[in-house]
């Protein structure tokens, strides 16, 4: 193996200075040990690693940071001792470590070695400790990992004579290299606004892995080879181009060997391979070298979509660098719903059944969780119980000779798992100790043990990782409540719960418990309108608890209730959800025989059904309307889209289409009923069945259960749909060129002359010349200014209205500037116009101060430079009201009207009434990048422009609006 030497030229002079601690004057026996109260403190100024400069006035530098822990040994003959960092300060500052340890008194030698972490067990000899060199590092831009570091100190003399030592001065130096990476792309392949979520770099070469360090040599000797280093970006995703730094050990890539790069981003994931470097990569020993990867060229090239990490619920781990000690996480056999479960036999483990849907899995406090840990071996981790029996034991392969699986207090080497994950999640676990039975697998006869791999190979495993605190789940909600009224008894009818023991059911303030079944009758009720609740109830809520209540209403009338009016015309048939939400049955049937549905939103709720009638935009047409037509023998219901009739097969519920009427083998004649809004359609001939939504399923079918639908009237447009369009939305012209301006002609869909020869062309806006009615030519007049051309088709017995439009800019090309771009945010005035810009894919969109909707402010398109040409307009100015713009202001249009941020759908709005405030926050040069912050009352929410679509107000400025650079200008032209 290739030797690292650890130079330690830059701690010769601290040796020499080491101070011997003081002592006390109650001196105990030299070969008895005392508990010694350790004190170290480091030299100052302390850098515990120095990257390098980063941009124009600060370093890298980090200091020492709270909870950080050194490793001691005495004498290099001891297990590890623990000093715990208790006074640091600023960058530059000293700290200060505090231990308790047992120690003899007389001289000693001791060694210290940060993280404490780091170090994973004592080498072969006396002499050597085993360091870990991470080969998952988590950094972000312009940042290296600080708990992937390995630094080493000097070995210092003591005199322990009392009981406390103090060591002052103590340096440390670096036993790792550190390479700056930075990864490119040019092609366009890969979406700019993507981020990098992981780097891998593998080359020929003991990147990571175990390291051996020897006291007395004080050098360091590889002990295990890894090639890979993985930089995992997902909780600080970086940019193309941003840097970030990895740390190796100091090793060379040699001139024509392979380097292999593998990028994982926001949508894809990309590995290029080279196959001969060009010259020799050298990492040195403490110091920085610069590694720049384009991920264009020649090379091998595969482009595919990325595995992201979950961030929710017990989810598939399909990726090694997903696991981190402290982690929550759960073993499953690979190809069945089954995991570890608390119960230990004598030799192996029980299991439990689990859920798994799309790679989550649902589970119950009978399955047995387990806290990760490093295991005892480099590379390996441990499974740590943390519920049931076996609470804070570890599972181990048990036997040699045997299939055992046990668990105990102590972690071992067999204990200590090394961990493999192939890309469907599948993963071997193997077991680091003497004992051979050591890949842990899942046996179909019901148990987890470990097993021999070359004599019995059961199924392999997968592990769960949860993303989300633990609490025992509840029963799921009764679905398909219905109640109701039969001669004034109650009947209550609902869907199974799984796992219920029983079912608590109440009507008003009667209340029945313990109901087995899934339906019970209220007898005897008396007229009048009552809730309805159902609720699913467990025994043991340590594993359920009871769930939610169902509930839904009956009105109980005397009878003879209800109407049988002519309800002959043009409905929609639908569901009501929640307000103003509904799911609307479609005029097509599926495989299944049943009606499909769509959940849609109208605009009213349809409180009267049978007064008005409704044009419901988009559901007018023959995708959702039927029409009810009555004769003799009852009502009957056609599709306007395929011209066949609702029908109900005999002794079954499902719906189907017929071309004629009949009631024969199928029936499609009903007898309709509506109160309370609701429509009982119910089959005249054969079974006895009503047309009712299955929320569970979900489809339109025929039930013996009550209805819960309604027949929406709607007047029904039956012309074709008309789409104008124009090439362009903006045409930009300034008064010198203008005379070349024609205008555009529409474009029409369908193209027939019924349409495009009732064309009409209108100007609005400014008075910038004039358009041509018929033709749609637009004569400029010279004078500078925005209008805006409309195409419109009135409509006639065939094809239905339509219109579009497009912009005009019209400049003037000597005019002097009307803007000056901001360059302080303290030169901003109160009171004075501002223009708010963003540019977003080479375009400029200015921020519309009209009146806008709820959910967005408009982005138009910036026509020219604003600080070179006039450019004026009250759809573009805002006003500065009264107040410290350093600390916060508002803004408002023409109008009044004020900008207003919302927690509606990311919402930013131009309305009257108290504007939102706002402040400034500013980029890295300038203005650029400015970003405009305020509240909603309850968070800090963003202004951008997204994608140049419109302007809204986000969480976060890294996401949908972080592509975007912004600008403010001040309106000088007055």
């Amino acid at each position: 193996m290739k030797k690292l030497f650890y130079a330690f030229a830059a701690l010769a002079v601290v040796a020499s200075c080491a101070k011997v601690a003081e002592v006390e004057n109650n001196v105990e026996p030299k070969d008895e040990k005392n508990l010694v109260r350790l004190t170290i403190r480091t030299q100052a100024p302390q850098t515990k690693t120095y990257i390098e400069q980063v941009g124009s006035t600060n370093k890298y530098q980090p200091s020492w940071n709270e909870g950080d822990k050194l490793a001691i040994f005495f004498d290099s003959t001891k297990s590890a001792k623990d000093a715990e960092l208790e006074n640091y300060g600023d960058d530059g500052d000293p700290a200060e470590f505090v231990g308790d340890v047992s120690v003899s008194t007389g001289d000693h030698t001791i060694y210290a070695f940060y993280p404490a972490t780091t170090v994973f067990k004592k080498g072969s000899t006396d002499q050597k400790v085993e360091l870990q060199v991470a080969t998952v590092q988590r950094p972000a831009a312009n940042t290296f990992d600080p708990s992937a570091d390995i630094a080493v100190a000097k070995a210092y003399s003591i005199n322990v004579t009392g009981n406390s030592v103090d060591i002052a001065d103590m340096v440390f130096a670096r036993l790792l290299s550190t390479i700056k990476v930075t990864v490119t792309e040019s092609n366009g392949d890969i979406d700019p606004a993507e981020t990098i979520n992981a780097i891998s770099i593998t080359g020929e070469a003991n990147l990571t892995g175990a390291l051996v360090w020897d006291f007395v040599s004080e050098d360091a000797t590889a002990a295990s080879d890894n090639a890979t280093v993985t930089a995992d970006l997902a909780a600080n995703p970086i940019a193309f181009g941003t840097p970030i730094y990895l740390l190796v050990n100091p090793a060379t890539l040699a001139a024509g060997s392979e380097l292999t790069v593998t990028v994982s981003t926001s949508a894809h994931e990309v590995t290029k391979t080279i196959n001969s470097l060009p010259k020799d990569f050298v990492f040195p020993l403490g110091g920085i070298s610069e590694l720049r990867i384009n991920l264009d060229g020649d090379a091998s090239v595969a482009v595919a979509p990325p595995v992201s990490e979950p961030t929710s619920g017990w989810s598939l781990v399909k990726k090694l660098h997903w696991l981190r000690p402290g982690d929550e996480v759960a073993i499953v056999a690979a190809a069945h719903d089954v995991a570890v479960s608390t119960t230990q036999n004598s030799n192996n483990r029980g299991t439990v059944d689990v859920t798994v849907s799309d790679d989550i899995m649902t589970i119950n406090n009978t399955v047995q969780r387990f806290t990760l840990e490093n295991g005892t071996v480099a590379n390996t981790y441990s499974f740590k119980s943390i519920n049931g029996a076996q609470t804070n034991n570890y599972i181990y392969a048990a036997s040699s000779s045997n299939n055992y699986m046990r668990s105990k207090a102590a972690k071992d080497d067999n204990a200590s798992f090394s961990i493999v994950i192939d890309d469907s999640g599948v993963a071997t676990l193997v077991a680091s100790g003497s004992n051979t039975h050591s890949f842990m697998r899942y046996n179909t006869s019901g148990m987890f043990s470990c097993y021999n791999k070359e004599s019995s190979i059961k199924e392999e495993v997968r592990l769960f990782k949860l993303y989300a605190s633990y609490s025992v789940p509840a029963l799921d909600t009764p679905t398909n409540l219905d109640a109701v009224d039969v001669d004034g008894d109650v009947l209550v009818t609902w869907d199974a719960v799984s796992d219920a023991d029983s079912y608590t059911v109440s009507c008003g303030e009667t209340v029945q418990t313990g109901v087995t079944d899934t339906d019970y009758t209220f007898l005897g009720v008396a007229p009048g309108t009552y809730t309805v609740t159902v609720k699913a109830i467990s025994n043991d809520h340590s594993v359920k608890l009871d769930s939610d209540v169902a509930t839904t209403s009956v009105t109980v009338v005397d009878s003879g209730s209800g109407t049988d009016p002519d309800l002959s015309g043009d409905y929609l048939i639908g569901y009501y959800t929640s307000s103003n939400t509904w799911v609307l049955m479609t005029s097509s049937v599926n495989s299944k025989d049943y009606y499909e549905s769509e959940t849609t939103s109208v605009s009213t709720a349809f409180a009267s059904l049978n007064s008005s009638e409704f044009v419901t935009a988009g559901y007018n047409t023959n995708d959702y309307l039927w029409k009810v037509e009555k004769d003799a023998n009852g009502y009957s219901i056609k599709s306007y889209k395929t011209n066949k009739y609702v029908a109900l097969k005999v002794d079954d519920n499902k719906a189907s289409a017929e071309g004629a009427l009949d009631d024969d083998d199928f029936t499609t004649y009903f007898s309709i009923s509506i109160s309370e809004d609701i429509a009982t359609i119910t089959s005249k001939f054969k079974t006895a069945r009503s047309l009712k939504y299955n929320t569970s399923a979900p489809r339109f079918a025929f039930y013996t259960s009550a209805p819960n639908i309604s027949l929406i009237p709607c007047s029904y447009d039956n012309r074709t749909a008309v789409t104008l369009s124009f090439a362009n939305d903006n045409l930009a012209y300034n008064t010198e060129n203008y005379a070349t301006c024609t205008g555009q002609v529409v474009s029409a869909s369908p193209n027939v002359a019924a349409i495009t020869n009732n064309i009409t062309y209108t100007l609005t806006g400014d008075a910038i010349g004039n358009v041509n009615a018929s033709s749609g030519t637009v004569s400029l007049n010279g004078t500078s200014g925005t209008a805006t051309i409309t195409a419109s088709f009135d409509g006639d017995a065939t094809y239905r209205p339509a219109s579009s439009s497009y912009t005009i800019n019209v400049v003037s090309a000597t005019a002097t500037a009307d803007w000056e771009l901001v360059n302080d945010f303290s030169s901003i005035v109160s009171g004075d116009k501002y223009m708010f810009v963003a540019k977003y894919n080479e375009t400029d969109y200015y921020m519309s101060s009209a009146t806008a909707s709820v959910k967005n402010v408009s982005a138009v398109v910036l026509s020219s430079d604003p600080t070179s040409s006039s450019f004026v307009t009250n759809n573009n100015m805002w006003f500065i009201l009264t107040g410290d713009t350093s600390t916060g202001f508002t803004a408002s249009n023409s109008d009044g009207k004020t900008l207003q941020i919302t927690n509606d759908n990311n919402g930013l709005k131009v309305a009257t009434g108290d504007g939102t405030v706002l402040t400034f926050q500013s980029g890295d040069s300038g203005l650029t990048g400015t970003i405009v912050k305020g509240s909603d009352g309850s968070q800090t929410r963003y202004i951008g422009c997204y994608q140049g679509n419109n302007w809204r107000c986000y969480t976060s400025v890294n996401n949908n609006i972080k592509a975007c650079q912004y600008r403010w200008y001040h309106y000088i032209g007055e």
